[in-house]
């Protein structure tokens, strides 16, 4: 049977160099339904399953369908739940079966005429004359094919005794092309194919519910520990167009009774930003000693200004300080726009510097000196060996 064992990694944890944009896959719901299956691989791994297995063919299987994971619709309880997660899945077009393979032993699991365990096709399509006189539609493999040796016997029962010309021409072609079918002495098992192992695992399904059902972003964000969570997530929202600007709120086709806020328009993240507070901006470029005139969009600020540093250090300082900037402006726009409060740049500059220090010096490991040299220059400079 198909072993399992835990997610690993399947939690929402952030992390440098975690894709932006990606929310949970499934609900708390069905996460316990997922739970559950991971329950169920205690009865997979010892002989309980064949009871398991049983019960759970008495109670669901239907006597002229055969379903991989059958479930009557007026049952409750476990495995109802389990087969509703299957469900679930393929309505996000995840085949749960594709994932699968199935590899035959002795045949002690696999349905002789509804799985395709020979390689050819389901033998019941194949054969459709002899599969009506079946007596026992959902028989196993091991029901119909005894291996001894070298030699192998073919077990038929049907519901009559004398075949017909066309019945025992499918009959003599079933046993040829299964002549050809591997039989072994081991039992059945199913492998799962998203794992190298072969054993399942609840992050091979998360990565494949990402990859059917979320768009692929190219921007990873930084998560920057040095600054608080808070912060990254108003820089990871302003990378994507994110935060509620009056352009995004429109394409979003949010109905507010008015767009303007106090006596200024909610702009786009990035209009505003960038050109609303020049001379923030210009303070900061003095500041940092960077030229920013080349810099088009909030991803460029965040990513693109971490190559002009040359240390490790510098370069999770300078995206700290731009995330810093991006939260003061926005606290900022948002107390003139909902409490008429006007912060000047100077101040606002002034503000940048000191809650930047306060966050990277208590948060970080950067190793920041004094107050007065952070505030002329917030990057660690290397001394030259030949200097004092």
């Amino acid at each position: 049977m198909l072993t399992m064992r835990g997610g690993g990694g399947g939690g929402g944890g952030v992390g440098e160099g975690g894709g932006g944009g990606r929310e949970e896959p499934v609900s708390a719901d069905r996460r316990l339904r997922v739970a559950k299956l991971q329950n169920l691989s205690h009865l997979f791994e010892n002989e309980f399953v064949d009871t398991v297995g049983r019960v759970i063919s008495a109670i669901h299987v239907k006597e002229n369908r055969w379903q991989p994971f059958p479930s009557k619709s007026d049952r409750s309880g476990t495995w109802k739940n389990i087969t509703k997660v299957v469900s679930d899945l393929e309505n996000a077009n995840i085949q749960i079966l594709e994932c699968m393979e199935k590899k035959v032993g002795c045949g002690d699991k696999t349905a002789f005429w509804w799985e395709n365990w020979s390689g050819h096709g389901k033998l019941k399509e194949m054969f459709p004359q002899i599969f009506k006189i079946e007596k026992e539609k959902h028989c196993l493999v091991k029901d119909r094919i005894k291996q001894s040796g070298g030699s192998r016997t073919y077990i038929w029962k049907w519901r009559k005794d004398n075949l017909s010309a066309e019945e025992e021409i499918e009959r003599a072609c079933c046993e040829l092309i299964l002549e050809d079918a591997s039989i072994a002495e081991s039992k059945d098992k199913w492998e799962w194919k998203l794992e190298p192992q072969g054993e399942f695992s609840v992050k091979s399904i998360r990565r494949l519910w990402e990859g059917a059902n979320l768009p692929e972003l190219q921007y990873k964000h930084w998560w920057n520990n040095w600054v608080p969570l808070k912060v990254n997530f108003l820089g990871w929202r302003a990378v994507l167009n994110r935060l509620p600007s009056k352009t995004e709120l429109l394409k979003r086709q949010v109905i507010l009774s008015s767009y303007t806020c106090g006596r200024r328009k909610l702009a786009h993240t990035y209009s505003y930003i960038a050109h609303g507070q020049k001379e923030v901006w210009r303070g900061v470029e003095r500041w940092c000693g960077i030229e920013m005139d080349n810099i088009s969009s909030v991803e460029q600020l965040l990513t693109g200004t971490n190559q002009q540093h040359q240390t490790a250090k510098n370069k999770k300082i300078a995206n700290a300080v731009f995330l810093v900037v991006l939260w003061s402006i926005w606290k900022a726009r948002n107390d003139q726009n909902f409490n008429g409060k006007l912060v000047p740049p100077w101040r606002l500059i002034e503000e940048i510097k000191s809650q930047a220090y306060l966050w990277i010096k208590n948060r970080g490991s950067a190793g920041l000196t004094s107050w007065d040299t952070w505030s002329k220059f917030p990057f660690i400079v290397r001394k030259n060996p030949g200097t004092g």
